[in-house]
């Protein structure tokens, strides 16, 4: 089968030809690909149980959360996101804006917070 079997997770219809997988085919498949299959529209009973292949486990308790490492350029990404929606940089050429993001300062605020107040002397900074 021509499948990108070397996701971290893979979820894989698995049951009655020609809409679903046959098990067979899916129980050829290597430990190391087993190992992060899960299968759904089929039920555990119908598994075979020296297989190594297992039923997604369905309910909001058995989700299967993926710690994902952000880019090191995504915070590049989202300056750039933003400021292509501002006006005045939408024409800036691409030097300056590799400028500006490597002296901007990324700083993270809640809702209502205070970013300056009445009054306050503001001194920049390098």
């Amino acid at each position: 089968m021509n499948f990108p079997w070397d996701g971290t997770v893979v979820f894989h219809e698995a049951g009655i030809p020609p809409i679903h997988t046959p098990l067979s085919t899916l129980e050829e498949l290597p430990d190391k690909v087993k190992e992060h299959l899960y299968l759904i529209h089929i039920t555990q009973e119908t598994v075979l149980n020296d297989s190594r292949l297992k039923k997604a486990k369905p309910g909001l308790a058995n989700t299967i959360v993926i710690d994902v490492q952000k880019p090191e350029t995504s915070l590049a990404l989202r300056m750039l996101d933003l400021m292509s929606r501002v006006e005045l940089f939408k024409t800036m050429h691409v030097k300056k804006t590799l400028e500006f993001i490597s002296m901007a300062a990324y700083d993270e605020y809640s809702p209502g917070d205070f970013l300056i107040h009445k009054g306050q002397r503001v001194i920049a900074s390098s």
